[in-house]
């Protein structure tokens, strides 16, 4: 540390954006690697296009404007969590709360699938967009193979296949997921003939509250 501790606790100061994305943003081992929905640029992107609530010309939030935060615990979480964390649900509709009803699209076609749908299945129909005023790209990684590399030098980190986009796999999702755990006995999940480590759970005639259709990334390894 370059400054004593007395000076750094001076410095103390509400995150920005890029300080959440320092390391939300290189999760799974670089920029845009592991969400697809996530990168550095996401902190001064002008591009709307590419995030809507969070570029400076869009609406310019700050993360814990949603990821709202109490006694150092933040609320939201990915579907691949248990939700250990702050209580506090995060939707969509805590912001447009209109569009929780059956009227609040201009359109019967989609009121009636409000309650069936979620609002990213049909507003976020692609991802790993890349950010028209930045030089780096934002693929994300779809595939990493372990039993290769494509680095020349020590680490030797796996063979990594990266897109940009991507449409997402579409399933129904109750809030709740299935994650592998070291030591259980592995089954191959007969839909994609692969040993599923992360999905979540969720059916067409699941009856609670919160299943819906949601969007999401798919990424396999070998």
């Amino acid at each position: 540390m370059t400054i004593t501790l007395n000076k750094a606790v001076q410095t103390v100061h509400l995150p920005e954006r890029a300080n959440c994305l320092a390391c939300h943003a290189k999760a799974g081992g670089g920029d845009a690697v592991k969400r697809g929905d996530l990168a550095l640029a996401t902190a001064n992107t002008s591009d709307v296009q590419f995030d809507r609530h969070m570029s400076v010309s869009g609406a310019d939030m700050k993360c814990q404007e949603c990821h709202i935060t109490k006694d150092h615990r933040i609320a939201g979480r990915g579907s691949d969590l248990r939700q250990t964390d702050l209580d506090v649900e995060m939707s969509c509709t805590n912001c447009h709360t209109s569009k929780t009803t059956t009227s609040g699209h201009s359109t019967e076609d989609i009121n009636r699938h409000v309650a069936r749908v979620a609002c990213q299945t049909c507003h976020i129909p692609t991802y790993a967009k890349n950010a028209s005023d930045t030089a780096a790209d934002e693929a994300t990684e779809t595939h990493r193979s372990w039993l290769s590399s494509n680095a020349t030098a020590v680490p030797y980190h796996p063979a990594s296949t990266k897109a940009n986009n991507l449409i997402p796999k579409y399933r129904f999702w109750n809030l709740y997921s299935y994650n592998y755990v070291l030591g259980e006995a592995a089954q191959i999940d007969p839909k994609t003939g692969a040993y599923p480590t992360s999905r979540p759970d969720g059916a067409v005639d699941d009856t609670s509250p919160d299943n819906k259709l949601y969007p999401f990334k798919y990424k396999t390894a070998e």
